[in-house]
């Protein structure tokens, strides 16, 4: 696990800050919440549970790690590293520690990835990242892979468990988010990306997978609409590029979608039976800053 032993992480139960120990978390009223032994820990509170095993499920995990194993969206998360190097060149962080959030973060990939990043352009080790997420199997995976932050079970669609204000750096990729709650967490110079699917997202996919299942479509203006009263917009950018997926790289993106779980019988089989299939990303890439006294 790394050394980034001051992040902001609140107690879900009272919040008020966390203080980690080797084996355990605590806050000054004595909550406490165990370390499993994969190095994450569990901040989601029983009582809110709708589901025993809550987020993408683990066939949904297993097919994105292996995809993203498989280099296909490395493309993707250079260009987020190069973003947020580019942002630590030119501001300051809130404290002596850059402190980076991935809101969402699945398996770890992107988060862990920032963080290597990070690390090996800087003599200074000053950056402290942490991902939450409601997957239970994928936070445990992203301790295991990425010992460079710290992992969080938490239901970051209700709260984030940040302190107010106190994160430099936050990422929603693929995820769902409140632009308020996020609002709530950033600092006053910090940056926000976000990354949605464009209008030509893997259309040859979709229509194989969705011919009979209505609203695929893009979703960056309802984004925006959300997040403008509380974010301005300094930059709105695309990455597109080609991919030749052939089996059993085509299932894992197949699989680690909704359009799997929107799609029919037919549709299924007939993705599990094609044997090559090609495809153009379309990854909208918003860059914000919080709006001040909103």
């Amino acid at each position: 696990m790394g050394d980034n032993m001051d992040l902001p992480i609140i107690c879900p139960v009272c919040r008020a800050p966390l203080t980690w120990g080797e084996r355990r978390v605590t806050c000054p009223a004595d909550h406490t919440f165990d370390i499993a032994r994969e190095g994450y820990v569990n901040l989601y509170r029983t009582s809110r549970r709708r589901s025993n095993q809550p987020g993408d499920t683990r066939d949904m995990l297993l097919a994105r790690r292996a995809f993203l194993d498989a280099g296909w969206y490395a493309p993707l998360s250079d260009r987020l590293n190069a973003c947020v190097q580019d942002f630590t060149q030119v501001e300051a962080p809130a404290s002596d520690t850059w402190q980076v959030a991935d809101i969402g973060c699945g398996e770890g990939y992107y988060l862990g990835r920032l963080m290597q990043a990070l690390r090996a352009s800087s003599k200074e080790d000053r950056y402290s990242g942490c991902g939450m997420d409601i997957a239970r199997d994928g936070v445990r995976y992203a301790a295991r892979r990425y010992p460079e932050a710290r992992w969080c079970v938490a239901n970051v669609a209700q709260d984030i468990l940040f302190a107010d204000g106190s994160v430099d750096v936050a990422l929603s990729i693929f995820a769902p988010r409140f632009s308020a709650v996020i609002h709530r967490i950033m600092a006053r110079h910090g940056l926000l990306l976000i990354v949605v699917p464009g209008p030509a997202h893997l259309t040859a996919l979709r229509d194989q997978a969705m011919a009979d299942v209505r609203d695929t479509g893009h979703k960056v203006q309802q984004e925006l609409d959300k997040l403008l009263p509380h974010f301005n917009l300094v930059d709105q950018s695309s990455l597109t590029y080609p991919m030749t997926l052939k089996q059993p790289d085509l299932q894992h993106l197949y699989l680690m979608t909704p359009l799997y779980w929107r799609s029919t019988r037919e549709a299924r089989e007939s993705i599990k039976n094609t044997p090559t299939m090609d495809l153009t990303t379309d990854f909208i890439i918003l860059t914000l800053t919080p709006k001040i006294n909103t």
